[in-house]
């Protein structure tokens, strides 16, 4: 610790109040003192005689193992004397003020497969030419709206030139009874590496992003509906 006499602050009163309270620990080295600080207000201050050695570690830790909130942490290149931190104080300001983001531009539609041709083995993206190839044997004939794909073969698909970094992906899905169950798999990748996926089911839902996996359950029960609808 810093150099002082042995024990606690005694007469240094701490808030117990549940608010936020501004902390400041100054150490001047060639003035031979370090001094405490509470909302912009000198608490504590105690001089010494010696050198203090350079800092090279930091460690943030709770003195008796017990819940601890700090946030704002900062460091300064040298000590602060007690007008600048009562500016700091009054100010109440982050140092790293947050920059908001542009404002969204209106969702634009990159891409759409309505699965309606219910033939062939081609189903034809509306909005780009990223078709997809599939077995003639997946139309299933009672779609939502027309025909529907039966996901029960992997369908590979290289998306070109996707002007998007945020994406939103929709899609209609229903629970049938066995054996045709819902389970598809839906999967976005960066070459071999899994962005983000998707196993809908009403058991064990899975998904994967950006390298993290689990299960969308509640109560060890499936947020799924089983009810043979679309949803």
């Amino acid at each position: 610790g810093f150099a002082g006499p042995e024990g606690r602050l005694e007469n240094v009163v701490w808030p117990h109040d549940y608010l936020w309270h501004q902390v400041t620990v100054v150490v001047n080295k060639s003035g031979g003192y370090w001094s405490l600080y509470l909302d912009g207000k000198e608490v504590y201050s105690y001089k010494y005689d010696g050198a203090l050695p350079n800092f090279a570690y930091l460690e943030l830790a709770s003195a008796q193992n017990e819940p601890v909130a700090v946030d704002e942490l900062s460091i300064w290149n040298r000590s602060l004397p007690l007008s600048e931190i009562k500016t700091i104080n009054l100010l109440d300001q982050p140092f790293n003020p947050y920059t908001w983001p542009e404002k969204q531009q209106k969702a634009k539609l990159a891409r759409y497969w309505s699965f309606d041709e219910n033939e062939g083995t081609s189903a034809k993206d509306a909005v780009a030419s990223d078709d997809m190839t599939i077995d003639v044997n997946q139309w299933a004939i009672e779609g939502r709206n027309g025909s529907a794909l039966d996901v029960g073969q992997n369908i590979d698909l290289a998306l070109t030139d996707l002007p998007v970094t945020d994406v939103s992906l929709s899609f209609w899905w229903r629970n049938s009874s066995s054996p045709d169950e819902g389970r598809p798999n839906l999967i976005l990748k960066n070459g071999d590496d899994i962005i983000m996926s998707l196993a809908p089911t009403i058991y064990n839902t899975k998904y994967n992003f950006n390298g993290f996996e689990d299960f969308l359950i509640e109560y060890n029960k499936s947020l799924l509906p089983n009810d043979n609808k679309w949803h």
